[in-house]
């Protein structure tokens, strides 16, 4: 298991904690923070137990989407993939006030999660534009 003790939660930061998961292929990489709303039928992914965290960092990249949930002090804990032929459709809403994106991630064989992101965050500088990216990829 990599080890963490030094993980910053900012752009550097969660580029290199996706790097050992990436392959070369994965060109495109959108990252983002965010918190868990509520979560249907989760066992395809593997690591039900991932989704007793609050807060996550997603990586969305052209094979699917990379996930680490943090613990309560914002560090890495468990890490599950979900391949994008596993995703039927995700949607994207404003939230409120228009500060954050509501994103809602259905799976094909039944179930799902959402998950609501800040579309600002203070040490994620590409925060904005990844949401808009990841919008455009779905």
């Amino acid at each position: 298991m990599a080890d963490f003790t030094n993980f910053k939660m900012n752009d550097e930061g969660i580029k290199a904690l996706f790097k050992e998961h990436l392959g070369s292929e994965e060109t495109e990489q959108y990252y983002f923070c965010a918190t868990s709303e509520t979560f249907g039928k989760t066992l395809m992914l593997g690591a039900a137990s991932l989704f007793t965290n609050k807060y996550f960092v997603f990586n969305v990249t052209q094979k699917g989407i990379h996930i680490y949930g943090l613990t309560s002090f914002l560090k890495p804990k468990e890490y599950s993939f979900i391949q994008r032929s596993e995703i039927k459709r995700v949607t994207m809403k404003n939230g409120f006030l228009g500060l954050k994106k509501n994103i809602e991630i259905e799976f094909n064989q039944g179930g799902g999660m959402k998950i609501a992101a800040n579309k600002r965050e203070y040490t994620i500088k590409e925060q904005g534009n990844n949401l808009e990216a990841v919008a455009k990829m779905f």
